[in-house]
């Protein structure tokens, strides 16, 4: 009888999950998951990134076309024909009438420099 209980138990046992195969495939999902959560944010960046490039190519080039329609507008011919438009004589000065400016020097740094000066009104002095 003892036979037969020991037949009776081996059909009752069941196989238990192998626990380090469970953490194990528990980890490489995780990590998967992990990966194409990654993947997706990248994906998404870069199609942000693209709009954003494509934009400002659009924007430079209407910067572009502005600065060109801008020079065309300022053009010598052009002001000469608003000139003539408006019935206006310009004419570029003579020498005589040209002002030519040397680089300016600091007062202070002179050697005979005065001291501070103020503005005056009505006599007196005026500090702020």
């Amino acid at each position: 009888m003892v036979a037969r209980r020991r037949v009776n138990v081996k059909r009752n046992a069941r196989r238990v999950f192998p626990v380090r195969l469970l953490l194990l495939l528990t980890v490489v999902a995780a990590f998967a998951l992990s990966y194409l959560w990654l993947c997706g944010r990248c994906q998404a960046l870069a199609r942000d990134l693209k709009k954003a490039e494509d934009r400002l190519a659009e924007i430079r080039r209407r910067r572009l076309n502005e600065e060109y329609k801008w020079s065309n507008l300022c053009t010598l011919r052009k002001v000469r024909d608003a000139l003539e438009a408006f019935r206006i004589e310009m004419d570029w000065p003579g020498k005589d009438r040209v002002v030519y400016l040397t680089r300016a020097v600091d007062i202070a740094d002179l050697p005979s420099a005065p001291g501070p000066q103020f503005a005056q009104t009505r006599g007196r002095e005026r500090r702020e």
